[in-house]
């Protein structure tokens, strides 16, 4: 009996290293992506939203939530082709732009989602 609770520890153990991995992993993506969005397409904002927000939310299963202002809608599928491209395996991503998104879902992301990127003038 206790080789089998001696091996689930060891799996749990294991999982969790793997789910935090992939944390890093997703949230280094991320942070290109932003950086991408802006220096490629333009982008004038950037947030995080969702479960990479808090280790603690995220699981294996998770994926990428990022809002982006002041990109042009003809270089949506194409600025989404570049971030599939970074992501980490089995990680997929939700790139809401904030002029097509519904009202909740833009005061959610004002509330809780982090800014990754703001482009901002050098004087008023």
């Amino acid at each position: 009996m206790m080789d089998y609770v001696i091996a689930w520890k060891d799996r749990i153990r294991g999982d969790e290293e793997k789910r935090v991995k992939l944390f890093q992993e997703a949230m280094d993506a991320a942070i290109h992506a932003a950086q991408i969005l802006v220096d490629e397409f333009g982008a004038s904002k950037v947030y995080l939203f969702g479960s990479l927000l808090n280790i603690d939310d995220f699981t294996i299963h998770s994926d990428v939530d990022i809002a982006v202002e002041g990109l042009k809608v003809e270089l949506y599928f194409k600025a989404l082709n570049h971030i599939w491209a970074i992501l980490p395996r089995g990680v997929g991503i939700d790139l809401v732009p904030l002029e097509d998104a519904g009202e909740s879902l833009k005061a959610k992301i004002f509330e809780i989602g982090a800014i990754l990127y703001e482009k901002r003038l050098a004087y008023p």
